[in-house]
């Protein structure tokens, strides 16, 4: 209540501190994308599309990183909007595959690439899905690097992807699902590491027992995948250690155990 007495952070107070691309590009399309999201938490989505529009207009190459991910927002909305308009079930990606072509930040390709993923997914095109993940995973930040927790996330989203459309999958894929498991204990490592040293924050999911077990049931899939039945079997006997109990790790277990003689 005192911030909107105030009149700090409100329709009208965005609204006043809205700046001209002579001010500085950046700051420019930065004060619109506030309003816009502002505009749409309150239930304005109109006027918030126009300011958006606005962006578009100030920054048509998308060179700022708010330009990028407005103008992607933009053709995933016209996708969409194309789709249900027509009443179709699959949706026709070329003007999303054609878009991703020309972004040049990487967070915002990320992003692109894991729309196309979702869209390949309901499309049932799982080969191609794959394959978008796997262009998403070429782009996620170094251990270590801004970003690189998110990746996590990400790494995880690929594995189980992977693994729930498995039954067609290929062996390069297959070992590119298990790099990327590998690669996440490693970045968990990493978190584990910068926690000890002190440059983490207090609670930090990724440096967590909780985490270490979901790492290690996504490299259980991922090991299933290429053959390696014993070594799921043994990540999953670790990540029990630190979960005992847990539904989904006993499911995987019972699962892949009556594929192999232990």
């Amino acid at each position: 209540m005192d911030r909107i007495l105030r009149n700090e952070g409100t329709v009208s107070a965005l609204r006043a501190s809205l700046t001209e691309a002579s001010a500085g590009l950046e700051q420019a399309v930065a004060s619109r994308d506030a309003l816009s999201i502002k505009l749409f938490d309150v239930g304005q989505s109109e006027q918030a599309q126009l300011v958006s529009s606005e962006i578009l207009e100030l920054d048509p190459k998308g060179t700022t990183l708010i330009g990028a991910r407005v103008q992607l927002e933009k053709v995933a909305f016209e996708l969409e909007t194309r789709e249900m308009a027509e009443g179709v079930e699959i949706y026709e990606l070329k003007p999303l595959y054609k878009h991703v072509k020309r972004i040049k930040q990487p967070e915002i390709k990320r992003t692109a690439w894991t729309m196309i993923a979702s869209y390949e997914a309901y499309n049932e095109d799982y080969a191609k899905a794959r394959k978008a993940y796997h262009a998403m995973w070429d782009l996620a930040p170094a251990i270590g690097e801004e970003g690189s927790k998110q990746a996590t996330y990400s790494g995880i989203q690929l594995v189980d992807y992977y693994y729930q459309t498995r039954e067609d999958i290929s062996k390069k894929d297959a070992k590119f699902a298990l790099v990327v498991a590998n690669n996440l204990m490693e970045r968990r490592q990493a978190s584990v590491t910068a926690c000890e040293e002190g440059g983490c924050e207090e609670g930090c999911e990724e440096c967590g027992q909780g985490m270490e077990a979901a790492l290690l049931y996504r490299m259980a899939c991922a090991q299933q995948m290429c053959g390696e039945s014993k070594q799921a079997v043994n990540s999953l006997d670790r990540a029990l250690e630190i979960a005992p109990g847990d539904e989904a790790l006993l499911s995987l277990r019972e699962e892949i155990s009556t594929s192999v003689t232990l």
